[in-house]
């Protein structure tokens, strides 16, 4: 079974009560999402969190912590992505 799988992370930007979203408006979602992007072999998770909060917001970011996965499953298209 050829399945495709990916990973992606997600990263909260968080000052006091206030969280950094981007509106996006490509790809196959439309609507706010934090910072985050696929991560890029062989570069790891905590590599990709910083280089993509820098290529989307401009931000410099040092020591995310990780908390949490998220896992969407396609079963029709035989395809899963997982937001770490």
């Amino acid at each position: 079974m050829d399945i495709n799988d990916k990973f992606w992370t997600l990263c909260l930007i968080q000052h006091g009560d206030k969280v950094l979203l981007l509106d996006r408006n490509h790809d196959d979602f439309k609507g706010f999402i934090p910072p985050g992007g696929k991560v890029d072999f062989p570069e790891s998770f905590v590599e990709s969190t910083i280089r993509e909060v820098k290529e989307e917001t401009g931000l410099d970011i040092f020591n995310p912590q990780f908390k949490g996965i998220y896992e969407y499953v396609n079963p029709g298209k035989k395809r899963s992505v997982h937001h770490l």
